[in-house]
């Protein structure tokens, strides 16, 4: 996860996948080293995201009344979220 490449791995067994998944890990970090070059995925800050449009309204309107951007409000929400992952994990096991 977060990296930009592909690679590549395969194996008879589970155990020859660990050991080749490892190994390509391993080469991929070193081949990156030898580079000069920063092996992880590079983020721009921006994303689309899907909601149900009565959801929208709701944090338009929460945003409006707040004297907050969207973006604002949604940049919040994602921190606190963040901030309170063990209890947003229990929650979402709940489902």
């Amino acid at each position: 996860m977060g990296i930009d490449d592909l690679i590549n791995f395969e194996g008879g067994s589970v155990k020859e996948l660990k050991k080749a998944f490892h190994e390509a890990i391993d080469d991929y970090i070193s081949t990156c080293k030898s580079l000069g070059k920063v092996p992880n995925k590079t983020y721009k800050g921006t994303f689309n995201v899907r909601i149900p449009s009565e959801l929208h309204k709701e944090a338009a309107a929460f945003a409006a009344i707040n004297r907050l951007s969207l973006n604002d409000f949604v940049k919040s929400a994602i921190d606190f979220a963040l901030a309170n992952q063990e209890q947003l994990n229990k929650k979402l096991s709940l489902k």
